[in-house]
């Protein structure tokens, strides 16, 4: 992992309790600075178009296509209508959510430009990726162990995370410009899971609502419905952990070690490994309900106590800078 030299000035993040590293964005200027970059080619922000973005766009790209063909093909007949109900719900459901955080002080001075791509990245590169990649290979090592219990665990899980990451650590890079603090792992980690857990509901959807007796229209809405009834925002709360990690091993202190960061890494990670894995386990009834609810919700808990501390941290910063 590419780990810039970072400016050492300002206040800390109090999730560190260190005094060296402000909880506010940097100013451009100084984040070009803390880069190593002349002043003239941090003279505003903007997108890093390098390899990085190379790469990212490429997947992305050839990712949605896979993903549409994926959609168009999900029933056996042209979805039409469905697709359009599914298309609806996601569109009101990112809305609602991408408005609910543009009111967090973490939020402030995030682009739209960014946010989109989080999303695309989640609706295409995370989804197909893991498919085509080792999915269907690790869900076979629990059938051979004799655990099938646990083999949407180890399908899902880890390789969607894994992908979830690629795409959250390539999007703090090549965003740096905006994203230059610890808790905007925490936001590119929320929209690239929302964007996931959108197509994924799409797909499913689409598939199942063939099923319904008498309407594909009311059989999509339905699956979509039960979808969001049971486990809404799952995906935004695993990669927003997930994130966090990522966001505090590029923008944390300066002075802390590659341990740490490594530790921040894989130790965030691993909590939204192991809520995905938890959640995708085939629990035998009744204990399913209870095991997917208490999953839920600790999740969520976990993410909201990463937003609080984060907001609380701003609050403590804007509160210094207003005393005289």
């Amino acid at each position: 992992m590419m780990l810039p030299e970072q400016q050492t000035q300002g206040r800390s993040n109090p999730a560190d309790s260190t005094p060296q590293r402000s909880a506010l964005p940097l100013p451009i200027s100084e984040a070009g600075s803390a880069l190593g970059m002349s002043p003239e080619a941090a003279s505003g922000p903007r997108i890093q178009r390098g390899g990085v973005y190379i790469c990212f766009t490429l997947l992305a790209v050839l990712c949605t296509v896979l993903a549409i063909f994926a959609l168009l093909l999900a029933t056996p007949s042209a979805p039409g209508l469905p697709l359009l109900v599914a298309l609806g719900i996601s569109i009101a459901l990112v809305a609602v959510a991408w408005w609910g955080l543009s009111h967090l002080r973490c939020y402030r001075g995030t682009p739209r430009r960014l946010v989109a791509m989080a999303l695309w990245w989640g609706a295409s590169a995370s989804s197909v990726l893991a498919v085509f990649t080792a999915a269907d290979a690790a869900s076979e090592i629990p059938e051979k162990l004799g655990l099938p219990i646990l083999s949407t665990a180890f399908g899902g899980a880890w390789p969607e995370e894994i992908t979830k990451a690629l795409g959250i650590w390539m999007l703090l890079w090549i965003g740096r410009d905006w994203w230059n603090r610890p808790h905007h792992g925490l936001l590119a980690g929320v929209f690239v899971g929302l964007g996931m857990e959108v197509y994924e509901s799409s797909l499913y959807a689409l598939f199942l609502g063939v099923l319904h007796p008498s309407s594909d229209v009311v059989g999509a809405a339905s699956a979509y419905g039960m979808r969001l009834l049971f486990g809404i925002g799952l995906h935004a709360v695993f990669s927003g952990l997930v994130g966090y990690g990522i966001g505090r091993a590029l923008w944390g202190p300066r002075e802390r070690s590659r341990a740490w960061r490594c530790g921040q890494v894989f130790g965030w990670g691993f909590a939204g490994f192991a809520l995905h894995f938890l959640w995708n386990i085939s629990w035998p009834e009744p204990a399913a309900l209870f095991a997917m609810a208490a999953v839920w919700v600790a999740g969520v808990a976990v993410l909201a106590t990463c937003f609080y501390r984060e907001e609380k941290a701003f609050r403590q910063v804007e509160g210094g800078f207003s005393e005289p």
